[in-house]
C-alpha cells in the first residue's frame, strides 16, 4: 500500500492551482505562487448575498486593471452547489 501524506498532496493541488490561475493572468504567467498570493489572492474583499446572486466586492489595488482585463473576471457564473446563485466580482475604491 502506498503511504500519502495530506500535506504533500495538498501543497501540490495548491501549486497547480496557482499555476492555472497565473497562465490566466497576462503578465504573470512566469510568477512564483507566492508573488500569485500576495498580489491578487491576499486582497480584502466583502460579499453579498442578494437575492439569487452573490456579488464579491474587491478592493482596488495596483493589480486590479489585470482582473478588469480578463475574461474570467468579467462574467458572472451559476454556482449549483450554492442553490444556482449567480456569482459576480465587482471593484470598490
Amino acid at each position: 500500500m502506498i503511504q500519502i501524506y495530506f500535506d504533500v498532496v495538498l501543497t501540490i493541488v495548491a501549486d497547480t492551482l496557482y499555476r492555472l490561475l497565473a497562465d490566466d493572468l497576462k503578465r504573470f504567467e512566469d510568477c512564483t505562487p507566492k508573488t500569485i498570493f500576495s498580489d491578487f489572492i491576499n486582497c480584502r474583499c466583502n460579499e453579498e448575498v442578494v437575492g439569487e446572486g452573490i456579488i464579491v466586492k474587491m478592493k482596488k489595488k495596483a493589480t486590479t486593471h489585470v482582473f478588469k482585463s480578463n475574461e474570467i473576471f468579467q462574467k458572472s457564473y451559476t454556482i449549483p452547489w450554492l442553490g444556482n446563485k449567480r456569482l459576480r466580482f465587482d471593484w470598490i475604491s
